[in-house]
């Protein structure tokens, strides 16, 4: 600090001006003026912040331990801006450094044979050791081969040559060392789970649970000429008020499609000028555990029964979307673009903005699981243990298990009601599911840990159902084969295995059956050759799980409620 207590950037400013009056010409030798000039060696000029981290030749070779303690900024003589010190002490620029390997000194120009994987020529004395022959090269398991047959690596695995692995929607190709990827555009996903575990398109991570219905993704976002929305609502449990069930609304083409209690309901919102078209707006598919709507868009939901609800967009949708599931535009920094088109600092205000109604308070705090049963959280960290345990181990260089973790210790730690409330098995199908799209099928459930119930589609005597963690559509399927086999690999449930003499899975009924024994569905099952009057006053006759329909006799301003076949009967640990 200086006389005038202002605190100086240099010692010569501060000691300047402490001195009592100016040394005059003459005084003695005592009195000396901090002005008088510094001697430093040739080549070196005086700085007044002289550090010494990284200021040598030798520490563009090797890191400079002198970095490793904090660099006191100190007066002296230093070597310029731009160059560095040699071992002689003579400031030089980079490029006539020494290089410095081991304990060799390398002059600039110079070259060595640092490893048998790569040749460089060079003098440097031999060393005694084995070496692979002239144009071979070292693996990782110390193997000389060629290198054309060099290894890829990729999420701490090693793959060999000619190996193909998938990454998204692209396939890679292992070729002489390197990966040769395909350049597909792929579609992008958004999911809620349990007590409100979010993860946007563009990968944001982030907890919430209010007690509103909120948008979760819509293409309005501000403007009148949207095509769709989708709303998401908590319905909490009669206990702990903890969220056992998830409502979901799709208003798409006049209608509101709502996924709720296991099944799938439309409603016609308003008289539709094209009431076939209406109609024919989405479907609906069971793979697995799992029911899927198909929207005409291409827009596809991929729903539990319960909590977790996925919405799967083509490319086309990039950077046309807003919600709680972000903009899909690739960048995480603006994933919490609210309502307004603002960026809120955090995951409350960003939600909170895209409440439907604002009747509905704000959710100011939040209290998961652990907070209410901290007694909990010991039991829950051990449970959860099994997501970053050997169970998973395959996959954890290619998913990070950390995010997937910690969702699931908030779940488990509602440890009093685990009979009524599911949610760490969630929370572990939820990372198996990760694991299955990035191309590790984990089998973790056990009968004693979050098991399935397969065997309640069998008849008696028969054993057609089984689990699978990674299933394969073999079946034949009444409705469409595309989507079973599409999403098959990636969601875990009870996949049959039909017989010969009925090699069509009916998805209404759950059932193997012949192809002129399929069902179809029109506010509830229509048998095979059975018939129904639709909402557009058409006579329809099932025919081979085809709904045939005759032309409409009148226009109809009736609403139409259907509701999609959802067998519940496959009791699964999942919430």
């Amino acid at each position: 600090m200086s006389s005038q207590k202002i605190l100086e950037s240099t010692a010569q400013a501060f000691a300047n001006s402490w001195e009592m009056m100016p040394c005059p010409k003459g005084s003695p030798s005592s009195c000396v003026s901090i002005e008088t000039e510094v001697s430093c060696p040739t080549g070196l000029v005086f700085n007044y912040k002289v550090k010494t981290c990284n200021s040598s030749c030798r520490s563009l070779s090797a890191r400079d331990r002198s970095c490793d303690i904090e660099d006191i900024l100190v007066d002296g003589c230093t070597c310029p801006d731009g160059m560095y010190q040699n071992n002689e002490g003579n400031c030089v620029q980079k490029s006539e450094c020494d290089c410095y390997v081991e304990d060799e000194t390398v002059q600039p120009g110079k070259s060595i044979l640092i490893d048998d994987n790569k040749w460089y020529e060079g003098d440097l004395p031999c060393k005694r050791g084995c070496y692979c022959p002239v144009g071979m090269v070292r693996n990782s398991k110390g193997i000389c081969i060629h290198p054309d047959d060099c290894p890829c690596s990729f999420g701490d695995r090693e793959y060999e040559q000619g190996s193909v692995t998938s990454v998204g929607c692209n396939e890679c190709t292992c070729i002489k060392g390197s990966w040769n990827c395909t350049q597909n555009e792929c579609q992008s996903t958004c999911h809620v789970y349990g007590e409100g575990h979010y993860r946007t398109f563009d990968g944001e991570s982030y907890s919430f649970d209010g007690l509103c219905q909120y948008t979760f993704l819509e293409d309005y976002c501000g403007q009148e000429n949207g095509t769709f929305r989708i709303l998401t609502e908590s319905v909490p449990c009669c206990e702990n008020g903890l969220t056992c069930s998830r409502k979901i609304i799709v208003a798409f083409q006049d209608q509101n499609i709502i996924l709720q209690d296991g099944k799938v309901t439309a409603v016609q919102t308003a008289e539709s000028e094209d009431c076939e078209r209406s109609a024919s707006s989405y479907s609906i598919h069971t793979v697995g555990l799992y029911l899927i709507v198909k929207l005409l868009n291409g827009i596809i939901l991929i729903w539990d029964k319960y909590t977790k609800v996925s919405v799967i967009l083509d490319p086309s949708w990039q950077n046309k979307v807003c919600g709680l599931c972000g903009n899909n535009n690739g960048d995480l920094k603006d994933d919490f673009t609210t309502r307004h088109s603002s960026v809120a600092a955090g995951a409350l205000e960003f939600a909170n903005s895209w409440k439907t109604s604002q009747e509905c308070s704000d959710t100011v705090t939040q209290s998961f699981p652990c907070d209410s049963n901290p007694y909990c959280k010991a039991w829950a960290e051990k449970k959860c243990e099994i997501i970053r345990d050997d169970t998973f181990r395959d996959c954890h260089s290619k998913v990070d298990p950390t995010t997937y973790y910690n969702a699931c210790i908030e779940e488990a730690c509602s440890c009093d009601m685990e009979g009524k409330y599911l949610g760490f098995c969630t929370a572990v199908a939820m990372y198996a599911e990760a694991c299955n799209a990035a191309g590790v099928c984990v089998s973790w459930r056990k009968p004693n840990l979050c098991p399935v119930y397969c065997d309640y589609y069998n008849a008696p005597g028969e054993c057609s159902w089984h689990y699978e963690p990674c299933g394969t559509v073999t079946a034949k399927t009444c409705k469409d084969q595309v989507i079973g086999q599409k999403f098959s690999s990636l969601l875990e449930g009870c996949y049959a295995k039909c017989p010969e003499n009925a090699p069509y899975l009916d998805e209404n009924t759950m059932k193997c059956v012949q192809l002129s024994e399929c069902s179809c569905f029109y506010n509830d099952v229509i048998p095979a050759g059975g018939a129904v009057v639709d909402d557009c006053g058409r006579t329809c006759s099932c025919t081979a799980g085809e709904l045939e329909c005759s032309v409409s006799l009148a226009p109809t301003t009736s609403v139409l409620s259907t509701s999609a076949a959802v067998t519940t009967g496959a009791r699964s640990s999942t919430s």
